[in-house]
């Protein structure tokens, strides 16, 4: 019975970590595409404005 206890205990937390590796990972992409989307966005706005300052400020407002 101890054994049993201990095998679904395992078991459980092994379907908890695969949950979280898989949110963890899904949550690293949207941010990662987030992040490419903003530096996109200051990149352009970089280019018609051509100040660093405002690129900063912006990075700031948006993280």
């Amino acid at each position: 019975m101890m054994m049993m206890m201990m095998m679904m205990m395992m078991m459980m937390m092994m379907m908890m970590m695969m949950m979280m590796m898989m949110m963890m990972t899904k949550f690293i992409t949207q941010l990662q595409f987030e992040f490419n989307h903003i530096l996109l966005l200051n990149s352009i706005i970089y280019l018609i404005y051509k100040k660093p300052g405002l690129c900063t400020l912006l990075d700031v407002f948006f993280l």
